[in-house]
This record gives C-alpha cells, sequence and structure tokens, in this order.
C-alpha cells in the first residue's frame, strides 16, 4: 500500500476560505483516493460542519462541488451585519491566540 503524504502546497492554494453562516462552518477540501492504484487528490469538496449541543462533538455533512447559492446568499446577508463584523473579529482574535500559544510551545 502506498504511503498517505499530506495535501501539497499547490492544491492547498486552491482552497476557498471558510464561510461562516448561522453557527455552520462551510469549507473546501480535497480528499484523497481510497482506491489501491490511485494517489491522487480529488476534489475540492465543500463540506458543512456543526457542533451538536448534546453531544458537544463537531460532525461534518458533504455538500458536494459546489456551494448552493441559498448559502452564498444568507453569508453575503449576514456579512452585512455588525453582529457578523463583531463575531469575525471575535474569531480573529481566538486564531491568534491559538497561533501564539503554538509558537510558545
Amino acid at each position: 500500500m502506498p504511503k498517505r503524504r499530506g495535501l501539497p502546497r499547490r492544491l492547498r492554494a486552491e482552497l476557498a476560505d471558510p464561510i461562516h453562516v448561522a453557527g455552520v462552518t462551510y469549507q473546501q477540501q480535497f480528499i484523497q483516493c481510497s482506491k489501491p492504484n490511485c494517489n491522487e487528490w480529488h476534489g475540492p469538496y465543500w463540506y458543512a460542519f456543526y457542533k451538536v449541543r448534546e453531544t458537544n462533538r463537531t460532525k461534518s455533512k458533504y455538500i458536494g462541488r459546489e456551494l448552493p447559492q441559498s448559502v452564498i446568499d444568507a453569508f453575503r446577508e449576514e456579512a452585512d451585519t455588525p453582529e457578523a463584523t463583531l463575531r469575525e473579529a471575535r474569531r480573529e482574535v481566538r486564531k491568534r491566540a491559538r497561533a501564539a500559544s503554538r509558537a510558545r510551545a
């Protein structure tokens, strides 16, 4: 069986930024083929990530090659509100804090 490697840098550059709408994060991912003679990365495919309150676990759901227009419209509407701007600023602060703590470790 061939050794699996991480996603190549050239493919990482093709991924769109994650989209956050109403507690759901939509993100593109490449998937490595599971066929024995194929070492290709397929995609990118859109996935929805959301948290289940009862179990406090993150679940994912396959969306497809294209993001539905309804999600894009909802994102544009939500992005125009002050709450979305504040949420995005908080997300950026958490992201930088995680990066700083990793750098110290």
